[in-house]
């Protein structure tokens, strides 16, 4: 391609050690290797003839062919350090043992594994990694699951020789949620490799030298990046475990259930881990691993944090586990029969007085298919109402207007190998962290051209992009379509040069050559940034570009929202006649809504107009709401009826990519909770359609499946991924895990070929321009606030974590390098952020994330001062301070985030 700007191959941070680079590109286990292509290569693999490929190390085809090679150091989603010689495997006319993880196969090599040579290899290096080792493992956390533990007995001695005293660690209390014993710790600096490569996040480091090196973090500060949590999976001892699941439990006491993450749209696949119905711990799905089911210490399903340590917030103790009415101006508990008829009834009478029209139904972005759907079919089918919605979340009705567009033109995934990615505008990685991971990964270990383009890139991902663009913002929907026509035949770049200012060394025909010469790869399209508020003028030109493109591009537009996808899938909208989400509470306030019925209170506090919320549902004539906990507004309302936790029920959800995952009870739901599915179908019958809905999740499902996928026939079953329980229904259908999450030859063992893949495909208008009038951007000096969601940040659900103040963000404030000397600030120390009254210190990163004259915070991060509070750009005011963010900035104190209105800084 002429003119292209290649970035050079992306290496690790250094100071981790060896490293040759990374495994090669292909599945380890399951892509067979055809004997007949161009780079196959024959072997003798313990007298057997194999296939491997050029360029494959001994160790990946070992693991594709079912020959175990015991290992610690060499992870497949991770560069090769080849620094725990447990590998070591005998070549023949090879004078010693090699390691099989970084040596290469060749034509016609004798590999034995099982030799002699091999096994006293094997013995001696396990001899030699316990030589330091404790004898702990009566109290050590992941006894029972320790890779060191199971070598031991597998591969090592039944004595030892070690007669001298034990190098010993004082143990540091550097991050609140992963523990650190160096006196166990082998020095595999896997943990290293994953922050480098994998978070991001250069942390993590091997100290001294010698006999007294030992892992830890640099200024004795966290493991700050939201992925942090899989070095416990990936460390194969006991150096670094869970914090919050400390001396809790044993593996063999828990039960185990494979479901999905509620969090976010990335749909990750977890394994909850419970005992007696309550949840102790969430990891990634286990695996058929050394005869039983087990954490992978070799997993590529990682987990962000919010997933693993937040998912508990079922046992909150605001949770409301019984059924409630209004009498005498407060909720009282009664029974479920007496509540849903009081609640049918408050209904009937607001439909009876105000016509159909006069109810709203708001849906959680939780909500599962069935649920959403049952609440569609409740609302349009036996109420007779066209409101009924689920994007409570954006600034306005042509917001989630554009999101619906883009929702319906989506036909891109990861599941086809992109030969480009075009990332544009969003944080990704604080919305949607696996998706983010997943795209990090293309750019980073595939080295996939990576491009950015808008007023906001992702810093994450950013990080290993080819090139990148920023746009003016507002100006970003003029950029795409400038640069759909100049793809376009006979087009020209010529105007493109006022809409898009080159980070670095890009260049704007070196973006036309690349897209021009790119025939297939993916539109990432991050659609939250002001709720939204900018999406009516994106998402025409980011799907116009998309069909200027080749005919095998994709489009993908993000948002947080668990079952996003799904639920507009299962038409869980408003009718042209309808009204939106965002339009109930003005529609409240003028007497044109009388009844409100909402499944899961958060589709309530997701409103951006949270100031008259409480006034609004004070004006309704009935109040009726499903929910798990109360609340200020559950308080209000009419009728309360306590609904189960995403972890206590069965049910359908979509990830953002459109991949089906199957929701799978674990614990036993509190009280007289009932899900949501088994609530709506009541009432729909006491509203008078007798046979309305299901109450078996199986009936729910193939009812969805039969309306939205009627020439599907996946049943619940089959998106049952592999796993472990005490009951038969349970384990799986096949052998490969659940629906897909990645792109198959990116990763081993998560592949369904036969899993459901739910779109609806009717973006045929997508492209054409809205009549939108965009948020102005005020006049001024200051520069720009832009903001967009966290999963962690403040909300309805993640505040109701055990450990929410641990997991929330802190106020990092991110601001464009070369803004920063005119603004300042300092990388690394505070600054003082002011908007009106309102007042917060905050962190600051400097980076190319926010264009010039814009920064970036994470709404709901920096105490009173809540970016989402306004609903679109205003100019701040900042004023930087010499004083640096102790523990590389995550250890700010409860007093830095409270700071209060209008106070002045030095005081605090």
């Amino acid at each position: 391609m002429s003119g292209e700007t290649k970035a050079p191959p992306k290496q690790p941070a250094p100071g981790i050690g060896a490293t040759v680079g990374y495994p090669s590109d292909h599945n380890v286990v399951y892509d067979k290797v055809d004997p007949q292509a161009p780079d196959a290569v024959k072997f003798t693999l313990n007298g057997k003839e194999v296939f491997g490929r050029r360029g494959e190390s001994i160790l990946e085809v070992c693991e594709r062919e079912g020959t175990y090679v015991p290992h610690y150091c060499w992870h497949p989603a991770l560069s090769v350090a080849g620094n725990c010689r447990l590998c070591l495997v005998e070549v023949e006319k090879v004078p010693k043992p090699v390691i099989s993880c970084q040596t290469h196969i060749m034509p016609d090599m004798v590999v034995k594994t099982d030799s002699e040579l091999a096994k006293s290899c094997q013995e001696g290096m396990m001899e030699f990694l316990l030589v330091n080792h404790p004898l702990d493992c009566p109290i050590c956390d992941r006894g029972g699951e320790c890779q060191l533990q199971r070598y031991s007995m597998e591969y090592g001695l039944d004595t030892t020789r070690m007669a001298d005293k034990k190098r010993k660690f004082i143990k540091p209390q550097a991050d609140p949620l992963i523990d650190i014993e160096r006196n166990r710790c082998i020095m595999c600096t896997r943990c290293v490799r994953f922050c480098d490569e994998v978070g991001g996040e250069h942390v993590m480091g091997a100290f001294d030298r010698g006999n007294g090196t030992y892992i830890g973090t640099f200024g004795q500060g966290p493991v700050s990046n939201i992925f942090s949590g899989n070095v416990i999976d990936l460390c194969p001892v006991g150096c670094l475990t869970s914090k919050p699941y400390r001396f809790k439990a044993r593996p063999w006491e828990l039960r185990q259930t494979q479901s999905t993450c509620s969090m976010c749209s990335s749909g990750c696949k977890v394994t909850y881990w419970t005992r007696n119905g309550r949840l102790y711990r969430t990891t990634p799905p286990s695996r058929h691993r050394h005869d039983h089911f087990t954490i992978n210490e070799d997993t590529v399903e990682f987990i962000c944090n919010e997933g693993r340590f937040g998912s508990d917030y079922s046992q909150h103790e605001g949770r409301a586990d019984e059924h409630m009415v209004k009498r005498g101006g407060s909720l009282s508990p009664t029974t479920y029969e007496e509540a849903t008829k009081t609640a049918a009834e408050a209904l009937k009478d607001v439909i009876a007085k105000h016509g159909a029209q006069s109810v709203a139904v708001l849906v959680s972005p939780m909500a599962t298919l069935e649920e959403g759907f049952l609440a569609r079919n409740l609302a349009k089918e036996v109420i007779g109402t066209p409101n009924v919605d689920w994007r409570s979340s954006f600034a306005n009705t042509a917001a989630a207007n554009a999101v619906s567009r883009a929702l319906a033109a989506a036909d891109g995934d990861l599941q086809a190998h992109p030969g480009a990615l075009v990332v544009v505008n969003g944080n990704p990685v604080a919305q949607s962290p696996v998706l983010a991971l997943q795209l990090q990964e293309l750019a980073r270990r595939f080295d996939i051209p990576t491009v950015m383009i808008g007023h906001h890139h992702d810093a994450y991902i950013g990080a290993h992009a080819t090139m990148a663009f920023h746009c003016e913002l507002g100006k970003t929907g003029d950029a795409l379509r400038a640069l759909a026509g100049a793809i376009a035949e006979g087009g020209s770049a010529d105007g493109l040069g006022g809409l898009l200012a080159p980070v670095g060394d890009a260049s704007v025909d070196s973006l036309v050559d690349l897209l021009k010469n790119t025939a297939n790869g993916l539109l990432v399209h991050g659609l939250e940034d002001y709720a939204g508020a900018y999406a009516p003028l994106e998402v025409p030109a980011a799907v116009g570009l998309r069909r200027a493109l080749a005919r095998d591009w994709g489009y993908l537009p993000v948002v947080g929202g668990r079952n996003a996808v799904g639920l507009h899938a299962a038409g869980v909208e408003p009718d042209a006649e309808g009204l939106a989400a965002t339009g109930v509470l003005a529609a409240i306030a003028e007497g044109k809504v009388k009844g409100l019925l909402t499944v899961g209170t958060d589709a309530l506090l997701n409103l951006r107009d949270q100031k008259g919320l409480a006034a609004a549902i004070d004006k309704l004539d009935a109040f009726v709401t499903i929910d798990l906990f109360r609340s200020d507004i559950n308080d209000r309302a009419d009728v309360y009826l306590a609904q189960t936790a995403q972890i206590e029920n069965d049910g359908v959800y979509a990830d953002i990519q459109g991949n089906l995952a199957l929701l799978k009870q674990a614990e036993e739901p509190q009280g007289d909770a009932r899900p949501a599915r088994q609530i709506l179908t009541t009432l729909g019958r006491l509203l008078g359609a007798e046979t309305f809905g299901h109450m078996d999740a199986e009936e729910a499902w193939a009812a969805v499946r039969a309306v939205i996928a009627p020439d599907s026939s996946i049943t619940l079953r089959h998106l049952e991924i592999e796993g472990s329980s005490n009951d038969a229904s349970y384990h799986t259908v096949g052998t490969r895990g659940g629906a897909r999450t990645r792109a198959k030859r990116f990763n081993p063992g998560n592949f369904r070929d036969d899993g459901l893949q739910l779109r609806r495909l009717d973006g045929a208008d997508a492209d054409q321009p809205m009549d939108y009038q965009a948020p102005a951007v005020p006049a001024g000096d200051g520069p720009i606030l832009v903001w967009g969601p966290h999963v962690s940040g403040k909300g309805y659900i993640a505040n109701r974590a055990a450990i929410a103040d641990i997991l929330a963000p802190k106020p990092w404030l991110e601001v464009n390098r070369t803004d920063a000397a005119r603004l300042g600030v300092a990388v690394d120390h505070f600054a003082i952020v002011s908007i009106e009254d309102k007042r917060a210190k905050v962190g600051v990163k400097i980076n190319d994330g926010p264009a010039p004259g814009t920064v970036y915070l994470s709404a709901g991060t920096a105490g009173p001062f809540d970016a989402a509070a306004f609903p679109g750009p205003v100019r701040v005011k900042i004023e930087g301070l010499a004083e640096a963010v102790p523990d590389q900035g995550k250890a700010i104190t409860d007093e830095d985030e409270k700071a209060a209105i209008g106070s002045d800084p030095t005081e605090r």
